[in-house]
């Protein structure tokens, strides 16, 4: 989601059904699909249609109901949400709650971490839920700083991640993304050189004295 993001790419229905395994191993890569709703914003477009899943929807979603903007932070509340589930079983919000209705459960982030449930995941994991699932979109983390969390610097798993997304790297990972002005000048500074060397192997040799 950080690349997306990178991209200029909101993704918008962010949800478990829309993560795909690669594989039937039990370590294996994932894919994000459907892409239906989401939405390509550059500094001239905004964000304002009502769209998502009730459960996993921005409280900004909710509060503006299509009369609002709101940004990619939208998808950071919905992985919050995502990561909540795959380490507790159970999602934080619900309809069939009785005591309050789902969307001023959203709205006031009325979720919590019983004892029951929680005891065994760690307070950097919950920590970076709370990030991730912060009411207010101004204060809520965003994908680059998530992925930079605590929670993500176990070498081990990075060590794993790495082997899994380029297995035939030897353990090197390829650079980060390049700007597009700086790719363009590598790409310019590559064709400058490849038309030297082409002079180069086209010119005659000096002759002997």
């Amino acid at each position: 989601m950080n690349y997306l993001h990178d991209q200029g790419i909101t993704h918008r229905d962010l949800k478990p059904e829309n993560i795909l395994l690669a594989s039937d191993s039990n370590e294996t890569l994932i894919k994000v699909t459907d892409f239906g709703l989401s939405k390509f914003v550059d500094a001239g477009s905004i964000m304002r249609t009502f769209c998502g899943t009730p459960t996993y929807l921005a409280p900004e979603i909710l509060k503006t109901a299509g009369n609002g903007a709101y940004t990619k932070a939208i998808d950071c509340w919905s992985l919050g949400v995502i990561l909540f589930i795959c380490l507790a079983g159970y999602p934080p919000f619900s309809d069939e709650r009785k005591d309050i209705d789902l969307p001023k459960q959203i709205l006031g982030g009325h979720y919590t971490f019983p004892k029951q449930y929680w005891k065994g995941i760690s307070e950097s994991a919950i920590d970076l839920i709370k990030k991730l699932m912060t009411t207010d979109p101004q204060k809520r983390i965003t994908s680059a700083e998530a992925v930079n969390h605590p929670w993500f610097k176990d070498e081990d798993m990075k060590a794993k991640a790495n082997q899994l997304m380029y297995p035939d790297s030897d353990g090197m990972v390829p650079p980060s993304n390049v700007p597009s002005s700086k790719k363009r000048s590598l790409e310019e500074g590559e064709e400058s050189s490849a038309k030297r060397k082409s002079s180069a192997d086209t010119t005659s040799p000096p002759t002997s004295p």
